[in-house]
């Protein structure tokens, strides 16, 4: 891989969105709870880490130094954590929420949750689902004539077994473990004008990579854990807007979401100084030719720019969130809930309620789109890297 690209690609990887929550689309906290307890129950995580490690300990491709250092990595609560966020969001991208309270209670059931152990999306190729008992295997034919329940089966098994979940682990994995490896620094070095680089210099910038992969995720999760504890996503639903104790309760949330986001830039803005310093002063790329220097800067500004335009989206959300709570206090009393709807005395209000309900909508679309291309966008580099 040319070294430009390879910085750019890094940046990119580093500089992302992808942790970050969708504050108009907050899930049903019932939803969530389906989620959490699906990924549990088929031992989705947990699975995924002991066959990765197992892996790690088989295989001859790592150095001791290296195998030592991913054990690691697998083993902290940190990395459980985070690939325990990537499975939720897997889930909820692709489990109908009409049908979560349906799998939680089929997996309940004795020896169910055998069939559905990771095993083509697992590290370890040989890995084994856990044999059943004869009891298991009685109850489960039992289902047999049940169609809704087998439907139920035939989809959890399509989600946990389709090619999208295997890819999305791999892409999580790489990008854990791309800092540990250091293959691409040694590419780098060589790639430097030439000249070899002193082992400290090749592990000083993989450290720079992954305090700033990590810096970086940490500020996206700290804003989108802030918007969690808003509640944003129920900011103005019919029962808020139809009650001037929960529209004075919504709008101090909102003060509260509106915080978290200037937050947000604030701690952007001060990582981009840093990690320019840092930057700058690694040896490897002190007496590089300048357009080392020129990519880095390109990097920056491209990865830089994706977020600056998911802020402007978050301000966008904010305000109009904001506009529709001031209109409903403003016009309390000539409106009510009826349906699972609006009625009004007005058809100019109607027509008002409806304007900033539709720019809402619109908002939430460009924010949907940002964050898909931003995906779709980390995984096409981790691919990149895997490849070169």
């Amino acid at each position: 891989m040319n070294i430009i690209r390879y910085i750019l690609t890094c940046l990119a990887l580093c500089i992302s969105i992808e942790a970050i929550a969708e504050p108009g689309q907050n899930l049903p906290p019932a939803y969530q709870r389906d989620l959490d307890t699906i990924i549990s129950l088929t031992a989705l995580d947990r699975t995924l880490i002991e066959s990765f490690q197992k892996g790690l300990r088989e295989s001859i491709n790592y150095t001791e130094e290296q195998r030592a250092a991913l054990l690691r990595l697998t083993s902290g609560k940190e990395f459980s954590t985070r690939l325990h966020a990537v499975l939720f969001n897997y889930l909820a991208k692709n489990t109908p929420q009409t049908e979560s309270g349906n799998l939680v209670k089929l997996l309940q059931q004795p020896g169910m949750t055998k069939l559905f152990l990771p095993q083509q999306n697992t590290a370890d190729s040989a890995a084994q689902p856990t044999q059943m008992t004869e009891k298991e295997k009685r109850d489960l034919r039992k289902l047999e004539n049940d169609k809704s329940q087998v439907a139920s089966l035939r989809l959890l098994s399509t989600i946990l077994n389709a090619p999208s979940l295997t890819s999305t682990i791999q892409a999580f994995c790489l990008a854990e473990m791309l800092p540990v490896l250091g293959t691409p620094a040694e590419q780098l070095a060589l790639e430097l004008e030439g000249k070899p680089q002193s082992e400290a210099a090749r592990d000083a910038f993989m450290a720079f990579f992954l305090r700033t992969k990590q810096a970086n995720t940490e500020i996206n999760q700290r804003y989108g854990e802030a918007l969690r504890q808003t509640h944003i996503g129920r900011i103005i639903n019919l029962d808020t807007l139809t009650s001037l104790s929960a529209i004075d309760a919504a709008l101090k949330d909102l003060d509260t979401a509106e915080h978290a986001l200037q937050q947000y830039k604030k701690d952007a803005d001060a990582e981009l100084e840093q990690s320019t310093r840092e930057f700058q002063n690694l040896e490897m790329f002190k007496n590089a030719a300048s357009e080392i220097a020129t990519s880095w800067e390109a990097g920056v500004s491209q990865g830089y720019a994706r977020r600056i335009v998911f802020q402007e989206n978050q301000q966008k959300i904010l305000v109009l969130y904001r506009r529709i709570l001031q209109f409903a206090r403003a016009n309390n009393g000539t409106f009510h809930k009826q349906d699972n709807q609006l009625i009004f005395d007005s058809t100019d209000n109607v027509a008002i309620y409806n304007a900033l309900l539709q720019q809402v909508k619109d908002a939430g679309a460009e924010e949907s789109q940002i964050l898909k291309q931003s995906t779709e966008l980390l995984h096409d580099l981790t691919q990149d890297l895997k490849n070169n």
